[in-house]
């Protein structure tokens, strides 16, 4: 499967597909998703993480390739499957877990977009030198862990941090 993703993934939409066991199992219990909650994940790509969810309301995957978007639809009939860009789909629209493993470029614009969003938990991929003390008054984060290389097919050639952002009760 690995090497099948590998020859589908595009360059120029910077796709890198999550595929360690370990990474995966982290950005599941940073989520903390439990059965009534509606959970996003953006970026779904190959559904490397989609699969590794646990049951919850509602599933929404957000992908920008046509390709990836029609094998989630396949794959994950229950869950409801967004063509389009990650951020102006999730605009108008409130789940308590958000998950995103897009490009760097992409988070360094969603992060300022977080406070105006309605969400419980993000679990997002971020580049090392990403503002995350601007996120603004009442999130919070924390370092899950950091990913590269490896961690992804075709290998993603930079490091990226795994991060937890929370609001604040």
């Amino acid at each position: 499967m690995h090497e099948r993703l590998r020859g589908e993934a595009d360059p120029a939409l910077s796709q890198y597909f999550l595929v360690s066991p370990e990474k995966l199992a982290a950005v599941v219990r940073a989520a903390g998703i439990g059965p009534s909650d509606h959970v996003a994940e953006l970026g779904a790509g190959a559904g490397t993480v989609a699969r590794c969810l646990p049951p919850s309301a509602s599933l929404t995957l957000v992908e920008l390739d046509p390709r990836f978007a029609a094998r989630l639809r396949e794959e994950f009939p229950g869950a409801r499957v967004i063509e389009g860009d990650a951020l102006s789909s999730i605009r108008e629209r409130g789940f308590d877990v958000l998950i995103g493993n897009l490009p760097h470029g992409v988070t360094d614009e969603l992060l300022p977009m977080l406070r105006h969003l309605s969400f419980r938990t993000a679990v997002l991929s971020a580049s090392p030198a990403a503002r995350l003390d601007d996120l603004g008054p009442g999130l919070t984060w924390s370092e899950v862990t950091t990913t590269g290389g490896d961690d992804f097919v075709p290998p993603q050639p930079v490091r990226s941090r795994i991060v937890r952002i929370q609001r604040e009760s």
